[in-house]
């Protein structure tokens, strides 16, 4: 607990003689028992203060409320006359305690000093009540102010929380783009080396097949004037060179050339002396007539057109097939870097993100920590406010009622 004063120094008028009127000793030994509960109740306030944790400034105005409020009027001469002369103070504490008196205009002088000095200790009092309101208005508005502020970071945080969240999302979602456009290129690649490069060479040599097939259809053709027939002979030779050249490149053709290649047999029979009558009659049926040379010719053009069908579709797929792959590599590859790109920019907007979350999860933490201190200065500095208040409404009022009676006196000098 708190220590207590080795001593209290109470001075109390004690100078009265035999002849002093009884009311007088009464007042005195009234005032001196005052003035000692005031010691003892100061003492009280004093160590509840330090039991508490808090430090109590109570002035001796605010004392004064601590007894009943007909002891006010007689506290406040005591304080007002201070310092007066010992006939200042007996007499305020008589008006003020509400003896009966009769105007003695010998004293004017001294009505005159107790009206100053109530005066000043009612302009000192005022003062001190204006104070302690207005010391109340500032430590609220303290705390609603710091209130405010530490609200406001709070919506700070949370959009500053909301913004990176959203960053973060965004920074994963063009992980996974970019993740999904290079594993899409890896396999387009993949898939251009395995089925499409190889076509490449299939190409050139099919384009070298449809050269060949369409100078063999020159050929054939050549054979249907009666000059191509004279010269099938030699004709048929070269002929039938192109094809196992076009057979061999091309496998698939195989079917088709060795039915252009039947027909050029049979287009290069030559017929047989005749022996006999019955043997020229059987020559007649085996050597073909014109018209049946020019329909095997014929055969042979529509089988040579099959098989440059069959090379120019082959061709077409081959190059459908390249262009589609190309164009989707092409594609996937440029959705790559623009998402490589994004990742890079999303990645470090998250970045920027957190950083600015992270400055307002300072901010908020450090205005709640200066909110709660003024808030605990509010709660214990308006801690008695209404008492105190009225404490100096009642010290005021009394001493106004002495002022008055003060100016009723002199208004009969």
């Amino acid at each position: 607990g708190m220590a207590v004063p080795a001593s209290y120094e109470v001075l109390v008028d004690v100078e009265a003689s035999d002849a002093a009127p009884q009311q007088q000793r009464s007042n005195r030994k009234l005032i001196a028992g005052a003035v000692i509960a005031a010691c003892m109740f100061l003492a009280m306030a004093m160590q509840t203060s330090q039991s508490s944790g808090r430090t109590s400034l109570v002035s001796a105005a605010k004392m004064m409320g601590l007894y009943s409020e007909l002891e006010v009027p007689r506290k406040m001469a005591l304080m007002a006359t201070e310092k007066g002369s010992k006939i200042e103070q007996e007499l305020a504490v008589s008006i003020a305690s509400g003896t009966p008196m009769l105007a003695d205009c010998a004293r004017k002088a001294v009505y005159t000093n107790i009206l100053t000095s109530f005066g000043y200790l009612k302009g000192n009092l005022t003062v001190e009540n204006q104070t302690r309101y207005q010391n109340d208005l500032d430590l609220l508005t303290a705390k609603q102010s710091s209130y405010a502020e530490w609200i406001d970071s709070e919506s700070s945080y949370r959009t500053a929380q909301s913004a990176k969240e959203q960053a973060d999302a965004a920074a994963t979602y063009a992980r996974g783009k970019f993740s999904e456009y290079k594993k899409a290129v890896e396999v387009g690649e993949a898939d251009y080396e395995k089925n499409i490069a190889p076509t490449i060479a299939e190409r050139a040599g099919l384009v070298a097949q449809e050269t060949m097939i369409t100078t063999l259809t020159g050929i054939v053709e050549k054979m249907t004037s009666a000059a191509g027939k004279a010269e099938a002979p030699a004709k048929l030779k070269e002929a039938k060179a192109k094809l196992a050249a076009i057979q061999a490149s091309n496998p698939k053709l195989g079917k088709l050339a060795g039915e252009v290649d039947a027909i050029l047999d049979k287009m290069g029979a030559a017929p047989a002396a005749p022996a006999n009558a019955a043997a020229k009659a059987a020559v007649r049926t085996t050597v073909l007539a014109d018209a049946s040379f020019a329909e095997t010719v014929k055969q042979a053009l529509v089988i040579l057109g099959e098989m440059k069908t069959a090379v120019t579709t082959r061709i077409k797929e081959i190059d459908a097939d390249k262009a589609k792959v190309e164009a989707e590599l092409k594609a996937n590859r440029a959705s790559k870097l623009e998402w490589e790109v994004k990742v890079v920019e999303l990645s470090n907007t998250a970045d920027r993100a957190q950083a600015d979350r992270n400055t307002a999860d300072l901010q908020r933490a450090k205005l709640s920590g200066v909110y709660k201190v003024k808030d605990a200065a509010y709660t214990d500095g308006h801690a008695g406010l209404e008492d105190d208040l009225a404490s100096y409404k009642a010290q005021i009022a009394a001493i106004e009622t002495v002022i008055a009676k003060v100016h009723e006196l002199l208004a009969k000098c």
